[in-house]
């Protein structure tokens, strides 16, 4: 864990966001190039909708993926900014002596759970049999959605399900064990400060998911 630590202040913070940007990006074109093929859209929209319009829109979508893949950096940032948004504003009301951009890459650096996560899931994913495209939002998830019969579940608590995941959980310990490090507090006592913080806003947002899919669906 020294390491880690040791890690984490020496690292240049620049480097390391386009770092974890393109890992994310090289994951997202092994899964739409080469692991996820145009046969298994067939499979999965042959009953709703004509081949011809199948075959547009896998057209499309090959013409414009490139512009998802420059996306992820934008929404990785915003990500680090609303976890940095959500430990700071905790952090203030604490009395503790932290800044906006500490909080922001203790964000950027706990995200290497998440990075691992996804790339587990591009093995798994690669080495299973897919028979639909939805059947990959179950599959590697290590989520409450994954352990349940899927045929059951209203759309509006799919999000909240697979965001309940084992890699949510570690990503929580592995922000309170930075900020233990930082602050020089107990870990217990950092555990309940994340949860207080950036447990609430992921709660407010999975509250807001859920609204949008109610209303929207």
């Amino acid at each position: 864990m020294k390491i880690i630590i040791k890690y984490f202040h020496e690292i240049k913070k620049p480097e390391f966001f386009l770092f974890i940007s393109l890992l994310y990006v090289l994951f997202s074109v092994l899964l739409n190039e080469f692991i996820i093929k145009d046969k298994l859209y067939y499979q999965t929209l042959g009953e709703q909708l004509a081949r011809e319009r199948i075959e547009e829109f896998l057209e499309f979508k090959h013409k414009w993926d490139w512009i998802a893949y420059l996306i992820i950096p934008v929404i990785l940032f915003f990500k680090f900014l609303f976890v940095a948004l959500c430990l700071e504003t905790g952090s203030i009301l604490q009395g503790y002596k932290t800044s906006f951009k500490q909080m922001f890459h203790i964000a950027m650096f706990s995200e290497l759970v998440f990075l691992f996560a996804q790339m587990l899931k591009t093995i798994i994913i690669a080495l299973t049999k897919l028979e639909d495209l939805n059947e990959m939002q179950y599959i590697a998830s290590f989520s409450l959605l994954s352990i349940m019969n899927n045929k059951n579940i209203d759309p509006w608590y799919i999000y909240p399900l697979h965001t309940i995941n084992v890699f949510e959980i570690l990503y929580w310990l592995f922000l309170a064990f930075i900020l233990k490090t930082l602050l020089q507090k107990e870990y217990t006592r950092m555990i309940k400060f994340v949860l207080s913080t950036y447990g609430v806003g992921l709660l407010i947002l999975i509250v807001v998911v859920m609204f949008i899919n109610v209303n929207f669906s």
